[in-house]
């Protein structure tokens, strides 16, 4: 009867210590503004734009497209939405500006709106890699998988939760950025297959 009353005990702490923490859907979320990131299509536009940190900078005026839709491959890269912000309601970590961008495929000749993706700008390397390292900090708490990778002037984190029922992978790479964007990014995406190039 004992030891009976002690595993009940241990269970009901195991669970009060759990309700504090976020799931990887919820922390997913967070990153992405609280965003409803599991729809798809115009709805999740709309709710980006009634977000009151995000300011809308481009969107597609029209699906014009070289070369013409029937030439195209399966899936082709057209205008994005994009959306700027100079603070997150989320993070804690200092970066400079960032963008979150919503991209647009063609396929079979229809326009398909992607998830979103979310850049931050940072004046300082070191600001960059404490940005990187507290996502990395965030989830391993809530992962089941996880892989990391590292380049001359960039490190990549792949995180999976195999219990999400939702979305349940994203990658986040840290490096070097260009006249534009600042110095330093980092690059948060959903999904293991986040390409830089597109960004």
């Amino acid at each position: 009867m004992r030891s009976f009353l002690v595993v009940i005990c241990i269970l009901i702490f195991l669970q009060c210590s759990r309700q504090g923490q976020l799931s990887f859907l919820e922390i997913t979320k967070q990153v992405n503004f609280n965003g409803p990131i599991e729809k798809s299509g115009l709805e999740l536009v709309e709710q980006y734009g009634n977000i009151k940190d995000l300011s809308l900078v481009s969107h597609p005026e029209g699906f014009t497209t070289y070369p013409p839709l029937s030439a195209l491959a399966d899936s082709e890269a057209i205008e994005d939405w994009v959306f700027r912000f100079e603070s997150h309601p989320f993070v804690p970590f200092k970066f400079r500006t960032g963008k979150l961008t919503i991209p647009i495929r063609v396929m079979k000749g229809q326009p398909v709106l992607g998830p979103p993706s979310i850049k931050f700008m940072f004046d300082t390397k070191v600001q960059s890699e404490l940005a990187y390292q507290y996502l990395v900090d965030v989830y391993e708490k809530v992962s089941t998988r996880k892989r990391f990778s590292r380049q001359a002037d960039s490190q990549t984190a792949e995180f999976t939760d195999n219990n999400s029922k939702s979305i349940g992978e994203v990658t986040f790479l840290q490096g070097k950025g260009n006249i534009i964007d600042g110095p330093y990014i980092l690059i948060f995406g959903i999904g293991n297959d986040l390409d830089i190039e597109k960004h």
